[in-house]
This record gives C-alpha cells, structure tokens and sequence, in this order.
C-alpha cells in the first residue's frame, strides 16, 4: 500500500507538470503563429513599398518595353518585333500628344476666371481629341 501512495503522488505531480506544460506550449504556438502573422504582414507591406518605389522610377514607355522584351524573348514568343516596332511607334506618337497637353491643362488651372472660360472650348476639343486617339489605339 505504501507504493500506492507514492505512485499516487508521482501520478499527480506528472499530471500537474503535463498540464502546465500544455498550457505553456500552446501559449508558446499562440506567440509563433502572431510572429508569422506579423513577419509575413511586414514583408507584404515592404515588397508593396518596393515595387512602388521601383514603378516609379521607370517611365509608362520604359514599363512597356520591358514587358514586350519580356514577352519577345519568352519561348512562347507573345510578340514579334514587328509587333514591338508597332506599339513603341504608337506609345511614342501618344506620349508627343499627351505631354503638351497635360501641360495645357496645368497651365489653365492657373488662368484667371475669364481667360480659362475663353480657353475651355479649345481645351475640351483637345482632350476629346486625345481620348479618341488613346480609345484607337488600343
């Protein structure tokens, strides 16, 4: 009987010690899950700042042709250089449009009342030009 009462109390401390140790491992996989969720949300969040650090270094005509090289050299050949010719001719024909008049609407924020009401017609008739363009090539 003695052995009984030992092997009781040995039982209850293992139980006891299991049980804290339980509780001490699942608090523990709590932590590490938060600190996955944490690193994975601060890599999200420093690949975006990246990639928009990177997009804006590079002007929309150096972006196309990085993806039509891209396209070009890919063993699907998704574009010949026909094709490439074609697009940079037309990406280079919108840019000589749209950069003067971007700068047109600029300069008119700045007009006074009665000159930019004067300007407007000539301004519209621009624009809806350059969207019709924008709308043809693509």
């Amino acid at each position: 009987m003695a052995n009984t009462g030992y092997i009781g109390k040995i039982s209850a401390l293992v139980t006891a010690s299991t049980a804290d140790l339980e509780r001490k491992l699942r608090g523990a996989t709590g932590d590490v899950t938060r600190f996955g969720r944490s690193l994975s949300s601060t890599l999200a969040a420093a690949s975006s700042s990246a990639e928009r650090s990177l997009s804006g270094i590079f002007t929309p005509l150096q972006r196309l042709q990085r993806a039509l090289d891209v396209g070009a050299r890919s063993r699907l050949r998704l574009v010949d250089d026909a094709q490439v010719r074609r697009i940079q001719q037309i990406v280079s024909v919108s840019e000589q449009i749209n950069k003067p008049l971007a700068q047109a609407a600029r300069s008119f924020q700045g007009l006074s009342s009665d000159v930019g009401a004067a300007f407007l017609p000539a301004l519209q008739r621009a624009q809806q030009a350059t969207i019709n363009l924008n709308n043809t090539v693509e």
